[in-house]
């Protein structure tokens, strides 16, 4: 993979957690909700440690995500999800030339 892909991917990541926020209308949302979070608010929910791979690095992701969400105010239901947004709030502050 990439390397640029990689440094992008956490922003991929935490599109999983917006929808889940919002409650996205799709099977896989209605899924999480019944079998994962059973009534919990996904920020509050302790991350069991047989939980698998991807589960893990959702759930690690979570505080990044929320501080995003809440500068931009994307947990309003209609709001469009957009990686490249996502990608400029949480990528290194550094400049390009040393």
């Amino acid at each position: 993979m990439e390397a640029w892909a990689l440094k992008i991917l956490p922003a991929s990541i935490i599109q999983h957690l917006w929808a889940i926020l919002i409650q996205a209308g799709s099977l896989w949302i209605a899924w999480i909700n019944a079998c994962m979070l059973r009534g919990r608010h996904v920020m509050q929910l302790p991350l069991a440690q047989n939980s698998s791979w991807d589960w893990k690095k959702l759930m690690g992701l979570r505080n990044e995500a929320f501080k995003v969400f809440q500068v931009r105010d994307w947990l309003v239901q209609g709001q469009r999800y957009q990686v490249s947004k996502v990608w400029q709030e949480i990528r290194p502050k550094t400049s390009k030339v040393p």
